[in-house]
């Protein structure tokens, strides 16, 4: 049950530090229970648009994870929310 609230896109849109950031990433990357959702989740961290050592502030933590919540549901098929826009994370991983 503890990977269930961890590894969520709910987990990742409440944070705002970018250590905490920087540390939830790694996590994700290394234990998210997904194998498969692991993988791609490891490439698209390696091959983001905007490299983690680069989110520095609260504000570059929500680019970035709005940014890697859009870039998941693209591959998806899901739609591309908007800057700001309200998630619905009940239908998100």
């Amino acid at each position: 049950m503890l990977y269930a609230t961890l590894f969520t896109w709910a987990h990742l849109h409440n944070i705002s530090d970018p250590a905490l950031l920087k540390t939830t990433v790694q996590q994700y990357v290394e234990h998210f229970p997904c194998e498969e959702c692991r993988e791609h989740f490891a490439t698209l961290v390696e091959h983001h648009p905007i490299q983690l050592e680069h989110v520095r502030t609260p504000e570059d933590v929500q680019i970035w994870s709005w940014l890697t919540h859009n870039l998941v549901n693209q591959r998806l098929g899901k739609p591309w929310y908007s800057a700001g826009e309200e998630y619905n994370f009940p239908d998100c991983l």
